[in-house]
């Protein structure tokens, strides 16, 4: 949904986005189901993803960035129907925005790891 602060651009964007990372979620191959472990916010204080200004939302998703497993915790986010938060990079709307395209493929592998293609 367009808000008043977003332009179009902005909104096809963040809509292709959500696409790729999706399109991402069910074609990468299986390697380890502990993604937890490698996780860039592991220790974290979890109050960062849940913020509720845009700054912290913002530094939930810097953190995001540099993750090598963001594709699992999206995954794990659509899986448990997360609603609040910031998972893999996505915040709240962007993953009502993905769980709309097409629910999750059940065949789809458990691991979405980055270090599994390097």
């Amino acid at each position: 949904m367009l808000n008043h602060q977003e332009s179009k651009f902005e909104h096809y964007r963040r809509v292709q986005l959500a696409k790729r990372k999706y399109l991402a979620l069910t074609a990468r191959p299986e390697a380890d189901v502990d993604w937890t472990k490698r996780s860039e916010c592991r220790g974290m204080d979890d109050e960062i993803f849940y913020g509720a200004t845009s700054s912290d939302v913002a530094e939930a998703k810097e953190v995001c960035v540099h993750c090598v497993v963001g594709l699992n915790c999206l995954r794990y986010a659509i899986e448990n129907d997360e609603k609040f938060g910031v998972w893999g990079g996505l915040d709240e709307r962007e993953l009502r925005l993905i769980k709309k395209i097409e629910p999750i493929c059940p065949d789809a592998p458990s691991d979405l790891s980055v270090e599994a293609w390097v």
